[in-house]
Formats: structure tokens, C-alpha cells, sequence
């Protein structure tokens, strides 16, 4: 027979799956709702569902030439030769290779687009599943830190939490390496060893708590993290830091405890990098006994450009400090955002271990990106440490004692409902953030239109077949403009993107100026997708900047894609007709 500690243990078990599958399915509407319609819309939405294509193409490409040959050295018969299996290779793979050094990502869509036959909205599937999942995570991680009612607030938060929405919606890494890095930070709540004993509750070292094993399993979690988004590699340290306060190690043992907690986290991470790196010298070995050379970067190689290419665009930018806390302002809604104010102040004064935990959660990972180019994706990381800070704040039984006397009873929790009903609208909302894309290339096709000029070019890309070969960057001078009329662009495809990157590059901006100055009426096409606050602060040049564009006209055309036609303008500048 069970004693009572174990029926006790075993209904707090009970409960906290409930509350978990509660608050899992209260985060599936906002995810999946119309999610067919979302499609693309930022440049990074149509490059990870190229990629994809090109891993889903180029496989099945390769499985079929790989039959071929064992069918060859099976029965004798020649029906593998090199040209011919290269150029099939060639003509069966679509989209474009591995830009980002996000091939966990890129792997993923792959196989979402293998299953929905090649959707456009693949990309958002993929994020969608891990957005309903993270919530899953963050409700579970909140009940082992305070039970199961605190967990289920926490989960609510990252349910509505119109940012979470947003990212759980679109074809960007950012959801998918979110999960994983929960899932890290979840091993390390789980070493407090049952729901009796949470995280922090243990004083000093406990070798029982997280032994080496566990802080391996965490390094291995973040690292698949960080194989979907390579940011989350120089945060890495956030584990690191969490599982270093989690130990809690004397003065004598701190720099070993250090070492120890920083090789067995770290050591998996640059392992799974390794691993990623491997299948390029399996390539190039494969393709020099046939005289080639790989045509593409190695997977550290292009972390180090990416890293590099960052560091040369971004600079330090003191003014961008303002803008997390003005996104986290406007996109939770009033509610939410007091709840996470009055939770951060409640963890900086509790000064235990989960408090200091999740406020290095939330701090760690934006504090260089705010002095830097303070995008909005950079943020994605904290959005669950922020839930669970402000589900703890809308927990009446956390609440200062003087706040529990003035409002007590069923009117705190209508004062908690009406907080969290604040953000429903916030949520809601980007389920109406739908691309126009769509619609734009099918009219450039129905024209005749062969290639097309775009100041979105990879995400028309997808709905030009996955030809990236069919769309032209935005050309930054007249002559570049005669090459695109040249080339056979029909047609000049101009969304809010422009309208953003116009403000940093005055090239851009002239020649864009002189399609507007053109007596040409375009053909306009809703974009809804980027009416939403959250679509400038991608492209967070700065936050001044961001908030001038936010205030000023631009704003009021950035709803709707313009398609002008490229002959007039391009037979001006000396093209041929």
C-alpha cells in the first residue's frame, strides 16, 4: 500500500498534468487558426522554407540516384554515371542551399514539407507545434518550482503572449530553438528531485541534485537549441549560470564547480557543432574522388560569417536600451506587461534560487543586444522566463500581504482574470497577420512576369516556384536596375521591407524614389502581415528610428505590397525595350 507522502506525491502528479493539458490546449487556437494563410512575409521566413525545400528535394533526389547505384552493383547493368546523376541532382533540387548555420531548423521544415506536400506554410507548422509545446513546458516548470495553480498562470502568460503568438506562427527558428532551450532549463528544475523538493531547495552543493549526467543532458538539449538558432550559442551561458546558482558551491569549491559545470554543459554544445561540420568533409572527401570541389561554406564557417557580418552591421547602439521593454509593453497587452513588471520586482527582493534564475534568464540573453541591434527575435529566448515571473505575480497567494487584505477572496481573482483577459486582444491579433505575397506573385505570373525585382526576394522566391534564380535583389542604382530589365524582371515588387531598409540605405531609397516620382500607377495588394508593431522592430536599425517610421507615412503604406511594372522606368535608364 501507498503511504500517505506517496499519494500526496502522486496527486500533486496528477494535478500538474492536468493543468498542464489544460493550458496546452488553451494555446493551440492562437497558433493554428488560419495558419494555412500566414505564409511567408520576411526574408527570413522565405530563406528557412528554401532551405528546407533544398534538404527535402535534395534527399529525395539522392535516395533515388543511391537506388540506382546499388541497382548498378547489384546486377551489373550501367545506369550510374557521374554527369548524368549530377545534372539529375541538379534539376530535381529546389529552393536554395543551407544559408544560416540553423540546419536543426532547416532539417525540420524539411520534413513538415515532405508531409504537407510542399506548403508554404510548412515553416509556420513547424513553429506553431513548438510554440503549443513550449507552453506545455513552461506550465510543467512553473508547477515544479510553486505548484500547479502558479504553473498554470505562468502557462496562460506564454499562451497569450501576443510575442510568443507571433513567433509560434511564422517559418523563423526562433520557436523551435525556444523549445529546446526550455526543455534545457527544465532538466535543471527537474534535478530538485520531486515536487516536494524543488529547484532551490536543496542548500549547498547537492551531488544528488545534478550530477554530471544531468549537466551533460542539459549541454546536449541546448545544443540542439542551438543547431535550430546559432544565437543561442554565445548565450549559452545562460545554462551555465543557472546550473553554477543551482549548485550553490562553498567558497573553496567554487572555481572547481565552476569548471566542472561549464565543461560538462559546454562540451555537448561544441560536439553537436562538431557533428553538423562532419557531412561537409563527407561531401568534399565524396566529391574529390571525382575531381570536384563543395560549392558551399561549411556549417562553422558560415557561423563565423554570420557572426562576423553581424558585428560589422550592428555597432553599439546605447539608444536601442528602450526597446524590449517597449516591446514587451505593446505586445503581452496591459496585463500581462504589469504582471511581469510586479514579478520581476517580486524575484529581485526574494533573492532565492528560482529568482535568481529567471531574472538571469530574462537579462542574460538581451542585455549585449540591447547596446547592439536590439532586433526583436533577439528577445524570443526570455519570452518563457517572463511568463513564468508574471504567472508567479498573478498568483494571489503571492501577493505583499497589504494588496491580500484590500483584496481577498474571489475579487483577487477577478482582478487576476481581468489581467490576463487585457491580453487576449494581443493574442488574437496576429492570427490577422497574413502575407500578401501570395496574391502579388500569382498576379506577376498571371502577366507573364519571368523574374521579378523585390525588396522581399526569398519569400517571393517561394511562390515563384522556389526559383530563387526567378527574383532580383533591390537594385541600389539606375544601372543595376537596366541589369534587372535585361535579366527579363518584369516587374518591381515593393512591400513594407522597402520601406524599412530605405531608411539605411540612401541608394535604395533614390531608386525607389524615382519609381514613385514615375508616371506609373501600380498595382497594389494587402499585406497585413506587416501592419503588425512587430515587423520594424526586425529590422531595428535603431529604436528612435523604428519609432519615427512607427509615427510616420510609411507606416500607413507598409499594409500593402506595390507592383510596379518595370519597362518604363528601366527604358529611361538606356535598357533594351
Amino acid at each position: 500500500m501507498l503511504g500517505s507522502g506517496e499519494r500526496e506525491e502522486d496527486r500533486r502528479r496528477s494535478v500538474i498534468a492536468a493543468a498542464v493539458l489544460v493550458v496546452t490546449l488553451l494555446a493551440v487556437p492562437p497558433r493554428f487558426a488560419a495558419l494555412h494563410d500566414a505564409g511567408p512575409f520576411v526574408w527570413d521566413d522565405g530563406i528557412h522554407l528554401l532551405e528546407g525545400r533544398w534538404l527535402e528535394t535534395g534527399a529525395a533526389a539522392l535516395a533515388k540516384s543511391a537506388e540506382r547505384w546499388r541497382t548498378e552493383r547489384a546486377t551489373g547493368e550501367d545506369v550510374w554515371r557521374l554527369d548524368p546523376e549530377v545534372q539529375f541532382l541538379t534539376n530535381e533540387t529546389q529552393g536554395m542551399p543551407l544559408y544560416f548555420p540553423r540546419p536543426g531548423f532547416a532539417a525540420a521544415v524539411a520534413i513538415a514539407l515532405h508531409y504537407t506536400h510542399g506548403a508554404d506554410w510548412s515553416g509556420a507548422l513547424v513553429s506553431a507545434i513548438a510554440g503549443v509545446l513550449t507552453v506545455a513546458l513552461v506550465t510543467w516548470i512553473g508547477a515544479r518550482l510553486w505548484g500547479a495553480r502558479t504553473g498554470a498562470l505562468a502557462g496562460v502568460a506564454l499562451a497569450l503572449s501576443g510575442w510568443h503568438v507571433a513567433y509560434s506562427r511564422m517559418a523563423f527558428a526562433e520557436s523551435l530553438s525556444v523549445l529546446f532551450a526550455t526543455a534545457a532549463i527544465g532538466l535543471l528544475v527537474a534535478a530538485g528531485g520531486g515536487t516536494r523538493r524543488p529547484y532551490g531547495s536543496a542548500g549547498g552543493d547537492d551531488p544528488c541534485a545534478l550530477r554530471t549526467a544531468r549537466l551533460v543532458a542539459i549541454g546536449l538539449v541546448w545544443g540542439v537549441a542551438c543547431l535550430c538558432q546559432d544565437r543561442l550559442l554565445p548565450i549559452a551561458l545562460v545554462p551555465v549560470v543557472l546550473a553554477y546558482s543551482r549548485l550553490a558551491p562553498s567558497r573553496g569549491r567554487r572555481a572547481a564547480t565552476a569548471l566542472r559545470v561549464l565543461l560538462a554543459i559546454g562540451l555537448p554544445i561544441a560536439l553537436l557543432q562538431a557533428l553538423a561540420e562532419l557531412p561537409y568533409y563527407g561531401a568534399m572527401l565524396a566529391l574529390a574522388h571525382f575531381g570536384r570541389t563543395l560549392p558551399y561554406p561549411t556549417h562553422v564557417e558560415r557561423i563565423l560569417r554570420h557572426y562576423a557580418q553581424g558585428a560589422a552591421i550592428s555597432g553599439v547602439r546605447p539608444e536601442n536600451l528602450p526597446t524590449y521593454p517597449f516591446l514587451y509593453a505593446r505586445l503581452l497587452g496591459p496585463g500581462l506587461a504589469i504582471a511581469l513588471v510586479a514579478g520581476v520586482i517580486a524575484a529581485v527582493r526574494r533573492r532565492d534560487v528560482p529568482s535568481r534564475a529567471l531574472l538571469v534568464w530574462l537579462v542574460l540573453p538581451i542585455a549585449p543586444a540591447s547596446l547592439t541591434a536590439a532586433g526583436a527575435r533577439y528577445a524570443a529566448v526570455t519570452l518563457p522566463a517572463a511568463a513564468l515571473l508574471a504567472g508567479w505575480a498573478l498568483d494571489p497567494a503571492h501577493w505583499p500581504a497589504r494588496l491580500r487584505e484590500r483584496v481577498s477572496g474571489h475579487a483577487a481573482w477577478v482582478l487576476t482574470a481581468l489581467l490576463i483577459a487585457s491580453s487576449v486582444p494581443f493574442a488574437v491579433a496576429p492570427v490577422r497577420w497574413t502575407s500578401g505575397h501570395r496574391e502579388a506573385m500569382a498576379v506577376a505570373k498571371d502577366m507573364g512576369v519571368r523574374c521579378v525585382v523585390s525588396t522581399d526576394p526569398f519569400v517571393d522566391a517561394v511562390y515563384l516556384d522556389w526559383d530563387p534564380t526567378r527574383v532580383r535583389q533591390p537594385p541600389r542604382t539606375g544601372a543595376d536596375l537596366t541589369d534587372a530589365w535585361a535579366y527579363g524582371c518584369g516587374i518591381y515588387a515593393v512591400d513594407a521591407i522597402g520601406a524599412v531598409l530605405r531608411t539605411k540605405d540612401r541608394g535604395l531609397d533614390e531608386v525607389l524614389a524615382s519609381f514613385e516620382d514615375a508616371d506609373t500607377q501600380p498595382v497594389r495588394l494587402p499585406n497585413p502581415a506587416a501592419e503588425s508593431i512587430l515587423f520594424p522592430f526586425e529590422y531595428n536599425f535603431s529604436f528612435t528610428t523604428t519609432l519615427r517610421y512607427l509615427a510616420g507615412p510609411e507606416r500607413e503604406r507598409a499594409g500593402t505590397i506595390r507592383l510596379y511594372p518595370l519597362s518604363s522606368l528601366a527604358r529611361s535608364e538606356g535598357a533594351p525595350p
